[in-house]
């Protein structure tokens, strides 16, 4: 009889093979909002390109447009001065650090860079 070995594993998909790990995808996130409070201090708006596919003349096209990014920062009056808080987003869902969907950045965009380079930096340093 032949001397073979056999296994239960299973061939992967097409669709299984071309997903992005999550933390990949948030990193990037983080990284285009960074990017957006860079774009917010100097008065311009800020868009990102994306692919999307439309029916023209029967046929799927493909077409590059300009999407606003919806940041994930927002002021707020307390009486004593306007704080700057901030929501991380993993596509349309809320994370929540310790069951807190909101962290308290500061009084200004600086603050709210800062905090968001130190998720960056700690998403980043999960890999170490």
């Amino acid at each position: 009889m032949l001397n073979l070995n056999f296994s239960n594993t299973a061939r992967p998909t097409a669709i299984e093979l071309r997903q992005r790990p999550c933390m990949d995808i948030f990193e990037e996130s983080v990284e285009t909002q960074l990017q957006a409070i860079v774009a917010e201090k100097k008065g311009d708006g800020f868009k990102v390109k994306k692919t999307r596919y439309r029916e023209e003349g029967g046929r799927r096209v493909k077409k590059d447009i300009e999407v606003r990014v919806r940041p994930w920062w927002w002021t707020e009056d307390t009486g004593k001065g306007v704080i700057y808080n901030l929501t991380m987003k993993y596509g349309s869902q809320t994370v929540a650090v310790k069951d807190k969907p909101t962290i308290v950045a500061g009084k200004d965009l600086n603050a709210v860079e800062k905090v968001l380079k130190a998720i960056l930096e700690a998403t980043k340093s999960r890999d170490a």
